[in-house]
């Protein structure tokens, strides 16, 4: 693979796929957005680039809902 191609990279939540995208901007930030709707217990987010290149991940967050997220462990609480 060309060292300058853009890289593919993919999201799971535990081992289901819920992304792959395709990189082409160079040098910008981009916000991934991901709804999930789920049973209350931790959730493993992972990224995984797929040939060359690399992508680093921060920031991430709940922004509505009952959960919390630690590191890459996003926990679904019961709402009581």
């Amino acid at each position: 693979m060309d060292i300058d191609a853009e890289p593919i990279y993919r999201v799971y939540v535990n081992d289901e796929l819920f992304g792959e995208r395709k990189w082409i901007w160079k040098n910008a930030y981009l916000e991934e957005t991901l709804q999930i709707e789920a049973p209350s217990g931790d959730y493993r987010i992972r990224h995984e680039v797929i040939g060359t290149g690399q992508i680093t991940v921060k920031n991430i967050r709940v922004d509505f809902g009952n959960a919390s997220v630690n590191g890459d462990v996003l926990t679904i609480n019961t709402i009581l």
